[in-house]
């Protein structure tokens, strides 16, 4: 401060440095003024001033730093106002990371920010000493920290989905069974009711109540695939989700059948098509269970190499698989359903075709639109996908 107040004889002080020195006498008369409201016991009116002093120091150093930038060559003042920026972008990276308490309870992430900070505190240093290779260094130390802090934040969260994901897909393969055991009870009562009205000729008031029966444990297998697929939605399977859709469409056309005392052959083919998707989709759904499970089993074994150490690729390719498969096993069963429909179709025409028969044309249509639409949205998951 005294060098400001009296510069060497024959040089002019700069604007930053005549700055800086009002600023100093800013932060003086602001202390001045703290400690004598200390004395007078008015702390607020103290806390104020001792604010309003800090803000003028800062401005104070913030223009002497400026003042020695003026005072180097062109070349080398623009490498500090380069630095002097990277460092603001650093300081401002680690507020953001350490506004978030969370973050500091990632053991890897907190002892890399910790030496963060310190790099940027010799930075800091460095750069009031004018050694702009010093700060350079410990800049590029304190990027490589906060990088590695937030791949070790990435990692917590990518392990805590991954864990959600797994726990959802228990939740629906449970479903699934509970699901397959009452349909499997459901078709054998269809066929024990089918048998008695053929047997009759006609529905009876004992007959009638054994359908709404019937009807009612149709509804609770709906109301079970109701329930999987909204957990469904809250993971990340395209393809799942929408192969339970069209299982629950299916249902629904089932329910209609059944209300309307339609519980014959086409009805039972029906219901035994829904025990085919629900076995195929268990066997998906079960797969790709384990192979979460076995992937969350090698990191805790510490197969995997710690956060900024070599992270493991990204694997879309391979948690889509089992999708894949799903959807390849559904066209796989639909293209068998259409040949053997067109085979019992063969005698008829457009006009004189059964109900029924043109009804399962229009399933058949409508569940390959849904097929397309799956393997077209896997698809654009895959690496390399570009649009047709």
């Amino acid at each position: 401060k005294e060098q400001l107040d009296n510069p060497p004889a024959g040089e002019e002080m700069t604007p930053s440095e005549k700055e800086a020195r009002d600023n100093l006498k800013q932060a003086e008369e602001e202390m001045k003024k703290s400690s004598d409201n200390l004395n007078n016991s008015e702390p607020k009116s103290a806390s104020e001033d001792q604010k309003k002093a800090a803000e003028n120091l800062n401005k104070a150093i913030e223009k002497l730093q400026e003042a020695q930038n003026e005072s180097i060559d062109e070349k080398d003042r623009r490498k500090f106002e380069e630095l002097e920026e990277r460092q603001k972008n650093l300081e401002q990276q680690l507020d953001e990371f350490n506004k978030d308490p969370q973050n500091s309870e990632n053991q890897q992430a907190k002892k890399a920010l910790q030496e963060a900070q310190r790099s940027m505190k010799k930075a800091r240093e460095d750069l009031s000493k004018q050694d702009s290779s010093g700060a350079e260094e410990e800049q590029k130390k304190a990027e490589e920290k906060l990088q590695e802090a937030a791949q070790a934040l990435e990692e917590e969260l990518n392990q805590y989905v991954q864990s959600q994901q797994e726990q959802m897909l228990v939740q629906v393969e449970e479903n699934l069974k509970l699901m397959k055991q009452k349909q499997l009870e459901v078709n054998d009562d269809t066929v024990d009711l089918d048998l008695k009205v053929r047997q009759r000729g006609d529905w009876n008031r004992a007959l009638k109540t054994q359908g709404k029966k019937l009807y009612r444990d149709q509804e609770e297998v709906k109301k079970a695939a109701d329930e999987t697929l909204e957990a469904l939605k809250t993971g990340n399977y395209g393809g799942f989700t929408r192969n339970m859709e069209l299982i629950n469409k299916l249902l629904i056309q089932i329910l209609g059948q059944v209300e309307g005392n339609e519980v014959g052959e086409g009805t039972q083919l029906d219901q035994g098509e829904v025990i085919e998707k629900l076995d195929r989709m268990l066997n998906a759904v079960e797969g790709e269970r384990k192979r979460l499970a076995k992937k969350r089993e090698q990191g805790d074994q510490g197969d995997q190499p710690p956060p900024g150490q070599g992270q493991p690729a990204p694997e879309p390719l391979v948690s889509k698989l089992a999708e894949m498969e799903l959807i390849y096993e559904e066209q796989k069963a639909l293209g068998e359903k259409i040949r053997n429909l067109g085979d019992s179709a063969e005698e008829y025409n457009r006009d004189n075709m059964p109900d029924y028969y043109r009804r399962l044309y229009e399933r058949y249509s409508a569940e390959q639109s849904e097929l397309k639409k799956a393997w077209d949205e896997l698809r654009k998951g895959i690496p390399g996908y570009t649009e047709d």
